[in-house]
């Protein structure tokens, strides 16, 4: 297998660069996404969320697997006999398990830092800046 970008924010970079896109508002703009979020990646300020990471999968054509973790074909496995297509189908599979555990307690699960309440991440902070988890 070829050697990947090391990080998301690689990839996320060589999809742009790959695009053609005459800027980050034309690249935001075609996967449904606003500038700023994107530029924010582009700056590694800030961690993409499911959602919009979804977004540039469905736009690119490309494994979320790879995406995310650099690892599997980076296009999206289309036969049923590519381990790639298996692997998805348990990612897709395992999700979906999460979504009705999630219904079923009655909670939500947060797919990006903003989901979660002010209180927890100022917590998380203090605690992190304490020495404490």
């Amino acid at each position: 297998m070829a050697s990947q970008p090391g990080t998301i924010y690689d990839r996320l970079e060589l999809l742009y660069r790959e695009s053609g896109a005459r800027s980050q508002h034309a690249w935001a703009q075609a996967r449904g996404l606003s500038q700023s979020v994107v530029s924010k990646w582009f700056r590694r300020a800030t961690v993409p969320d499911l959602p919009a990471l979804l977004k540039v999968v469905q736009h690119d054509g490309v494994n979320l697997h790879w995406l995310v973790l650099g690892e599997g074909p980076r296009g999206v496995p289309s036969a049923k006999g590519d381990p790639g297509y298996r692997e998805g189908m348990r990612m897709r599979m395992v999700v979906a398990r999460l979504r009705d555990l999630a219904h079923e307690a009655e909670v939500s699960i947060p797919t990006s830092a903003t989901d979660v309440p002010v209180e927890r991440r100022l917590g998380e902070r203090r605690a992190k800046a304490h020495g404490r988890r």
